[in-house]
């Protein structure tokens, strides 16, 4: 079947799936094969994994309700054919599926079938384990007198592909283990993975060198694996995690061990991987929790996993309970939303950024990913729109990347019907048209125009931002419309906003509450400290961390100049005094302010001198702080000086005298990961700035140490991995007390 008519098939069905009936029965099944095709043999998917389930669920409840089964369906077999490349081999034991919900009221459901099987009360209580669900690429290895012998993939269940060769380049996967050695047969099964990392990886060579993209990590993993030539698969950086022995299973093998967890336990000490996360619980009340709660912390692994696997700890239940001919009665599968939707690309327009560049955002069909309805999708750039060959009229499949940003990840091309558009990269802005320009070396089309008024309204929303001024209450139609009234010049002509009170009265939905409230924020935004100050500046490659780093390095130089004066806190006094104020709020600012110092007026000239006069060899020296960055800083303060000075003149700028308590980490990197009791992971950041050490967000193979809390997660994992020193908070604070 063409894939654009099994498209508009599948499109058909899901779009009637509630009033399919039982002539529908014969045509579900057909298209249901085709899918699997797609997936399992050419990975090459056209529909989404939730749709797959919606069709998947209809067939098996209309073969139900109509009692018509048939051995060949989709619901009882995958019903695939193997790839002609590779030698077909038979399964001793069938490599079955799970059964699976999307919804935690089935798992309760899921046990009252148990307790129906077993003929117990509801008081009686059972205990799980829980682990990933990977839905990968299924396994098979076959040990014979402790050598690995053969490797095949899952298949239709009873029958598949010999892929031994390939398996034998996976470096996780043991080609030798000295506890089978008196074991004939030994076989453990089940999953082929693909981190993010390595999927980005693979991606950027295939688009180098002008091949298709694969559609996500699973299909890249399934594609590594099925290679001819077995050099490729070993340049995909594949993994294996065992959870499966079909001897146990059967009963035949390993009797002592009772329970699921003894079981795991016995997999690891034979050299596999197995799920990262195993957890135990009592009863199906703590597994509920256990699950909602796993599900907003999925992204924590750095492979893509799609739900938990939930077992009955007590495996001598599981041979009463035993298996349908599609799924073990003794397990379920809870699956997560989806991340990953197909969608149509509406249009793709040029957006203007706030570092100045164009960039290609795709407009969507409103798509529901995680709960979030999703119409828009940024391309990055357009050379990656050239790459993922993205037009308008496609269907396109996107992801939530890391459950925020949508992305399109790959364009459905077989099910074009040649009326889509191809969009080509702008000659001139879209706002100011002024001629775009690249620089040396990047892919960014860049406005070079400094007054575009989209620039303009990035830089004044930046100002006002949580993390710079924090101004609340500003928002960014005010800023439009300040900006076409001409109140606001540069930053700051914000702080003589007040001068126009009496005018905005006059505007429609400006109440006398409202225009004192915003006067208010405005007045106590001019306390602030050096971090937020160069924030708020929008120097491009200083963000929140880079801005820190510099407010240390600057406060260091400041307070170790004889010329360097502060002045304490007594009472707040307005620059500029009118009417428009909150005065009980300011009265609140002030008592939180009392006792902290501000940089005197004389040494706010020391400081504007000095960002006048700094260096790019002065900066490139300062731990953090990369070359780009530094010419970054160094151009934007031959350029804007003069603004920082009118701007620094309408400040108050905080300073902690005692920013650095010691050197004790100086030089030193460190990220924080888990959860700590009675302190923030902020509060443990700031304790290691102030004795000299330096934060990471991100484990890497520079990184000096890192700090570890409850639930520590993945980031433990890596920093084992890459052998950086983990240390615990208490291990922090003895270091700092030596």
């Amino acid at each position: 079947m063409q894939h654009s008519e099994l498209f508009l098939q599948t499109q058909s069905y899901l779009s009637r799936i509630s009033k399919l009936g039982k002539k529908d029965i014969s045509d579900l099944r057909k298209i249901l094969v085709e899918h699997n095709n797609l997936y399992y043999l050419k990975n090459d998917p056209i529909i989404s994994d939730r749709e797959y389930d919606i069709l998947f669920h209809a067939l098996a409840r209309l073969e139900a309700d109509f009692s018509d089964f048939d051995p060949e369906s989709p619901t009882a077999r995958i019903a695939v054919l193997a790839s002609e490349q590779f030698q077909k081999v038979p399964h001793r034991y069938p490599m079955i599926s799970l059964d699976n919900t999307y919804n935690t009221d089935d798992i309760l459901e899921f046990e009252g079938r148990i307790r129906n099987v077993l003929k117990t009360s509801s008081n009686q209580n059972y205990e799980y384990c829980v682990e990933l669900k990977f839905d990968w690429l299924g396994l098979a290895l076959i040990y014979e007198f402790w050598k690995l012998k053969r490797a095949i993939t899952r298949g239709s269940w009873v029958e598949w592909e010999d892929v031994t060769l390939n398996a034998f380049q996976i470096e996780s996967i043991p080609k030798e283990i000295s506890k089978l050695v008196h074991e004939e047969y030994f076989e453990i099964r089940w999953e082929v993975v693909m981190t993010r990392e390595n999927f980005n990886r693979v991606n950027l060579l295939r688009a180098e060198s002008g091949e298709k993209l694969f559609a996500n990590p699973r299909n890249a993993a399934s594609g590594s694996l099925r290679q001819l030539d077995p050099l490729i698969t070993k340049e995909r950086w594949l993994d294996f995690f065992a959870y499966s022995l079909p001897q146990i299973d059967e009963g035949t093998f390993l009797k002592h061990i009772r329970t699921y967890t003894q079981y795991i336990e016995y997999i690891q000490s034979l050299g596999f991987q197995v799920s990262p996360y195993f957890h135990r619980f009592l009863n199906s009340w703590y597994l509920i929790q256990e699950i909602q709660r796993q599900t907003w912390e999925r992204m924590n692994f750095p492979f893509d996993i799609d739900g938990l696997v939930i077992k009955m700890n007590d495996i001598t239940y599981w041979g009463e309970l035993w298996t349908t001919e599609h799924h073990p009665r003794y397990a379920i599968a809870y699956k997560f939303p989806a991340i990953q939707e197909k969608t149509r690309v509406i249009s793709i327009e040029h957006s203007v950024w706030r570092t100045w560049t164009i960039t290609p955002v795709a407009n969507l069909e409103p798509v529901n990913i995680w709960w979030v309805v999703v119409r828009r999708a940024t391309l990055h750039n357009y050379d990656e729109l050239e790459k993922k060959w993205v037009r308008e009229g496609d269907w396109v499949f996107v992801v939530r990347a890391w459950e925020v940003i949508p992305e399109i990840v790959m364009v459905i091309e077989d099910i074009r019907n040649g009326k889509e558009t191809v969009i080509y990269p702008p000659e001139y802005c879209p706002i100011c048209n002024e001629k775009l320009y690249k620089k040396e070396w990047k892919v960014a089309l860049i406005c070079p125009n400094k007054h575009c008024p989209a620039q303009i309204e990035w830089r004044f929303e930046v100002f006002i931002s949580k993390d710079a001024m924090n101004i609340d209450g500003f928002w960014i139609k005010q800023i439009e419309l300040f900006l076409e009234k001409g109140w606001l010049t540069d930053f700051s002509s914000i702080f003589k906003l007040n001068n126009f009170s009496s005018e905005l009265l006059l505007l429609e939905w400006y109440k006398e509450k409202s225009v004192i409230n915003l006067m208010t924020a405005i007045e106590i935004a001019r306390f602030t400290t050096l971090s937020r100050l160069l924030i708020s500046l929008w120097i491009p490659q200083v963000g929140k961390k880079t801005a820190k780093v510099l407010e240390n390095y600057l406060l260091q130089y400041l307070q170790g100049n004889e010329e360097f004066s502060s002045e304490e806190i007594q009472e707040i006094e307005l620059l500029y005094p009118h009417s428009f104020i909150d005065n009980n709020l300011l009265q609140e600012k002030r008592d939180l302010l009392v006792g902290m110092k501000y940089i005197s007026s004389s040494s706010q000239k020391l400081f504007i001198t000095f960002l006048k006069n700094i260096s790019f060899e002065e900066l490139e020296k300062i731990p953090e702080i990369w070359k780009e960055t530094a010419l970054s800083i160094v151009s934007y303060m031959e350029e804007n000086i003069s603004d920082i000075e009118l701007l620094c003149n309408e400040l108050y700028i905080l300073v902690d005298t005692n920013t650095v308590q010691s050197n004790i980490l100086n030089g030193k990197s460190f990220c924080v990961t888990g959860s700590f009791a009675n302190i923030s992971r902020d509060d443990i950041h700031a304790l290691i700035e102030k004795n000299g050490g330096y934060v990471r967000t991100s484990v890497t193979s520079k990184l000096d140490y890192l700090i570890i809390g409850e639930a520590a997660g993945s980031k433990m994992q890596k920093a084992k991995e890459l052998w950086v020193e983990c240390l615990t908070l208490e291990e922090l604070n003895k270091m700092l007390s030596n």
